[in-house]
This record gives structure tokens, C-alpha cells and sequence, in this order.
């Protein structure tokens, strides 16, 4: 094959390549915006992992956990269980000003250039009660009832949150040991009854 002939299939296979960039260029963007903000967040999950597994006077600690009940499949960020009750996380790795909405919560960033741009994002709220729910309808399902204590966490130490009164306690990190140390229980759960829990959530869920 000639330098010319050569030349020519290589300024085709450019310009296909170049096509092919235009076509998917906005999916691209796309993807690799969804794939940082996923390890953005399983960092952030990471953080909260770490610090929940040296918690003190903790029954059980879980992470991850997924499940399916009444053709609804949910997760469970983080779950603890406490003799003052069992306590459900959804984490946030989220920075900048936190702004809950009525539709929905709103993230307030800079940019470098020092300009603020906001960014809507489903409520925590929203999802953690969804999560309430439908774990203590399963539950409910195997024989047990129990009423649970949804918390909200965010991991990032420079989130800045400025919210009305919510329906559950939203928390930094840092606040999150305090918090499991200062709950009470008119009636505490006794050893007995945390390791049947122990048992129908290890049957009941993937982690």
C-alpha cells in the first residue's frame, strides 16, 4: 500500500472516529458525570462504614444492604442495631450549601470562578422514610414488629446545612456517635430480641 493510499485510510478512520465522538459525545459527559458522582458517593459510604464499625455498645453493624419485598426492591445505606432500637442511615457525600425545598432538596456549589450555581437532588428525607416503610412492612411480613429510627448523614465535613425542621434527625459524620449515645428507649430491646433480628436480616438481605 502506498504513503498516499495510507494516509487516506488514516484520514478516514479520523474523521469516523471524529463522527462517532459528535454522535455520543453528550452520553459520554453523561457517563463519566453518573460515574464520578457514584464513587464520589461510595467513597463518602466508606467513610461512614469506617466510622460506624468503631462504634461502641453496638449490637451489629450492617452496610449495603439490598433486598426485594412486596415487588419493591430497596437499599439500606447502613443499619444498626441498639438496645435503644434499630437505627436506619442514608449517607450523603455531598459538599457545598444543602437547601431543603418543597420539591426536593437543592445543593449550592462555587464555582472556581467564585459564582454560585445550584444543583436539585431528591430529598434524603424522602428516601430514608421510603426505606422505613418497607423495611418494617418486611419485617412486619416475617412475624416482628418494629419501629425504626431513620437518620440522615452527610459525610463530606464541608457540607453546609441549612434546613427547616425535618421529620428525621440530619446529621454530620462527627455528630452521628453522640447522637447513638444520647437515645433512650421506653423499652429497650433485650439481647434476645437483637440476635432474632441479627438472624431474619442476615436471611433477609444481600450485603
Amino acid at each position: 500500500m502506498s504513503n498516499t493510499s495510507v494516509l487516506l485510510v488514516f484520514i478516514i478512520l479520523l474523521q469516523f472516529l471524529y463522527i462517532l465522538y459528535l454522535t455520543y459525545a453528550e452520553q459520554i459527559v453523561e457517563w463519566r458525570r453518573l460515574r464520578k458522582i457514584k464513587q464520589f458517593g461510595d467513597y463518602g459510604e466508606k467513610l461512614v462504614s469506617d466510622y460506624l464499625d468503631n462504634l461502641e455498645d453496638v449490637f451489629g453493624v450492617y452496610h449495603g444492604l439490598t433486598s426485594r419485598f412486596d415487588r419493591k426492591t430497596f437499599e439500606i445505606d447502613h443499619l444498626l442495631l441498639t438496645h435503644q432500637g434499630i437505627i436506619l442511615i442514608e449517607t450523603k457525600n455531598i459538599r457545598g450549601k444543602i437547601v431543603a425545598k418543597k420539591d426536593g432538596w437543592c445543593q449550592i456549589k462555587l464555582s472556581e470562578s467564585g459564582k454560585a450555581y445550584p444543583r436539585d437532588f431528591k430529598s434524603p428525607i424522602v428516601q430514608i422514610d421510603r426505606t422505613r416503610r418497607v423495611f418494617e412492612a418486611m419485617m412486619l411480613d416475617k412475624g416482628v414488629k418494629v419501629d425504626t429510627l431513620p437518620v440522615v448523614v452527610f459525610s463530606n465535613h464541608d457540607a453546609e446545612l441549612q434546613l427547616g425542621k425535618e421529620k428525621y434527625p440530619v446529621l454530620h459524620l462527627h455528630e452521628l456517635e453522640r447522637y447513638v449515645d444520647t437515645l433512650t428507649a421506653k423499652v429497650p430491646l433485650t439481647t434476645r430480641q437483637l440476635r432474632e433480628l441479627q438472624k431474619l436480616i442476615d436471611q433477609s438481605f444481600a450485603h
